[in-house]
């Protein structure tokens, strides 16, 4: 096992998530391409990293400088690194950019889809990552005496799961169920083009896909703000902490780590709303309309969508088509088994034996076996 192989492991064994381990693979990979990774010198790290600084932003520098303090530390190599320090890069959130509560509804409001109104209001409300929403399975959605939960996978630092109640997206989900007729096995958002694609099983949403599917969305629905799946999990988190939540709660709810300081960026986008009261207040601008702070719940739906009716028709013929199949050739091979045999109905319901192969008894007789086969009855099932 070379020095790269065994790092990628240790890291799995400590518990780092797939996706963070992946990413580091990718990068140490590539910079193998250059120099085998573990016999690059302090001077060929700090080349690379001024390099990089001149044309890429300042968060690909930091990621690069992660990954080089993790590995050459890990290797018993830190000397390389040791003069290195990590900041933290946080990007500006400013508050006309953020999805509002009207937002949503007029993105519910531009699509026909059950699938894509379920997916856009979950994003929202859980505030959860494109790849753990996508993750989720049906099985993962449980009806409890609170209304619905789902179990969301955490993929980001690889802790299980966590649990989201669903207060407004709920009666979508319900629909989006009834709809596609979604099995325990089935994925939540399942990709529209074939439910059972992958030799039978099951496939998701592409993550890939989603970006350009809301871009679309968007454009139909007239709002020019970015909306991207992040842009939700950045809309609830404002939303929380405009409601005052505990920040404790807010961490564990959108699945960071106690001592994330991710929560710093949105305080700051809270402060802008508090200049802007004051402003308001004191009459030096115009007071805005206050935002709706209720998303209405889906209608129960009625099967009046002839695609996903369609979709549905064709899923449920296919499997009656293979029930068919099936006891078309039991049949047929009953049908042999009466032919070789020289079975015959009675009129009491019980198949005889009409004829005697005359093999049969010198074959028994050849392996041993004393007495012929007379004619007697065969009851059905037997």
């Amino acid at each position: 096992m070379d020095v790269l192989q065994k790092y990628l492991k240790d890291l799995s064994v400590a518990g780092y998530s797939r996706n963070s381990i992946v990413y580091k693979q990718k990068f140490l990979e590539q910079m193998s391409r250059i120099k085998k990774i573990e016999t690059w010198t302090k001077d060929d790290v700090d080349n690379y990293l001024y390099q990089i600084s001149q044309t890429k932003a300042r968060a690909t520098v930091e990621n690069a400088k992660t990954c080089f303090v993790s590995f050459f530390k890990r290797i018993g190599q830190p000397e390389k690194v040791s003069h290195l320090t990590i900041k933290m890069v946080e990007g500006t959130l400013r508050r006309d950019e953020l999805l509002t509560y009207d937002d949503v509804i007029k993105l519910i409001d531009a699509t026909d889809s059950v699938l894509y109104k379920a997916l856009l209001i979950f994003l929202f409300e859980s505030g959860a990552r494109i790849n753990e929403v996508l993750a989720v399975k049906v099985s993962d959605v449980m009806e409890t005496d609170i209304g619905m939960v789902v179990h969301v996978h955490q993929t980001k630092y690889g802790v299980d799961k966590r649990r989201v109640i669903c207060i407004y997206s709920a009666s979508y989900i319900r629909n989006l169920l009834t709809y596609l007729n979604l099995g325990k096995g089935d994925y939540l958002f399942p990709s529209p083009k074939n439910l059972k694609r992958n030799h039978g099983q099951p496939v998701s949403l592409n993550s890939q896909f989603v970006p350009h599917l809301f871009r679309e969305i968007a454009k139909k629905a007239g709002i020019e703000k970015p909306v991207n799946p992040h842009a939700f999990r950045h809309a609830c988190a404002t939303n929380l902490v405009l409601q005052e939540y505990p920040e404790s709660l807010i961490k564990k709810g959108l699945g960071w780590k106690p001592t994330s300081r991710a929560i710093n960026r949105y305080t700051h986008v809270v402060d802008d709303d508090f200049i802007n009261a004051r402003l308001e207040k004191e009459g030096v601008v115009q007071p805005h309309e206050k935002p709706q702070q209720q998303i209405k719940l889906a209608e129960p739906i009625q099967f009046s969508d002839d695609k996903t009716i369609l979709r549905r028709l064709v899923v449920e013929n296919q499997e009656l088509q293979k029930k068919v199949a099936d006891t078309e050739k039991l049949a047929a091979d009953f049908e042999e088994m009466k032919k070789a045999f020289g079975l015959m109905r009675n009129t009491d319901g019980n198949y005889t034996f009409n004829a005697v192969l005359k093999e049969l008894p010198q074959k028994k007789k050849k392996d041993g076996v004393i007495g012929l086969i007379s004619s007697e009855k065969l009851d059905d099932g037997k």
